[in-house]
């Protein structure tokens, strides 16, 4: 039975199905009893000779070809739901991209806002701690003329502002600080951080490098079976 075929009626409606994993189940279950002589046989057997190697070929062939009905089965049975996953997807990642990007605008600006914000602190914080300092300068020059030590003038503290929000809606905003990286000089990064370009390696190595400085590369022998 083609499991696949089971939801066909329903692929043109393009809606959600209820699926029934006993279908697929029922259709591959037909395989099991023999799967498991088959993994019994493949321990005890024995090969000693041209014929017993031979058989071992066309044992793991028909190990295979099994396995590839099962493949077949099991594509089938995904295929539909994949395709209306898919679907789905697609259409409500069109929505998400573009909110994405409101998200990511308006959290631009309210940083920049609690920046600006931060600057006007600063500044005004810089500003009175100046003028307490001129103020207890000219509190110093006038108790040293008349002889007594003057007070002292306590300097003014502006607190950050709070910079979590929360609307009537439910939905807060806050800050949170984390601690980034940007690569400036890969020559001067130490080797334990570094990770080797496997990918490249293989490939130069397939394509006929042989030598590559602190690498081993040897050849190792693997039998493929084809049906």
């Amino acid at each position: 039975m083609d499991f696949g075929a089971a939801l066909s009626g329903n692929e043109s409606t393009n809606l959600p199905v209820k699926l029934d994993i006993s279908i697929i189940k029922s259709t591959i279950s037909q395989y099991s009893a023999m799967v498991d002589q088959m993994v019994e046989g493949a321990k005890k057997f024995v090969i000693k000779d041209e014929l017993s190697r031979e058989n071992a070929v066309a044992f793991a062939g028909k190990a295979k070809t099994i396995f590839n009905e099962i493949e077949k089965q099991r594509k089938s049975a995904i295929e539909i739901p994949q395709n209306y996953i898919k679907s789905v997807n697609n259409f409500c990642n069109t929505f998400k991209d573009r909110l994405e990007c409101v998200e990511k605008e308006l959290k631009e600006k309210i940083k920049n806002y609690n920046i600006q914000v931060e600057m006007e602190r600063r500044k005004k914080e810089e500003e009175a701690k100046k003028a307490a300092e001129k103020f207890q300068k000219e509190l110093d020059k006038e108790a040293k003329k008349k002889g007594f030590e003057a007070p002292i003038v306590p300097i003014p503290f502006f607190p950050k502002e709070e910079t979590k929000i929360r609307t009537e809606t439910g939905t807060t905003a806050y800050e949170r600080v984390d601690w980034k990286f940007r690569i400036i000089d890969i020559e001067k990064i130490p080797r334990e951080y570094l990770i080797p370009d496997e990918k490249k390696i293989d490939k130069v190595v397939k394509m006929g490098i042989r030598e590559i400085p602190g690498i081993e590369i040897y050849q190792e022998t693997d039998i493929r079976i084809r049906t």
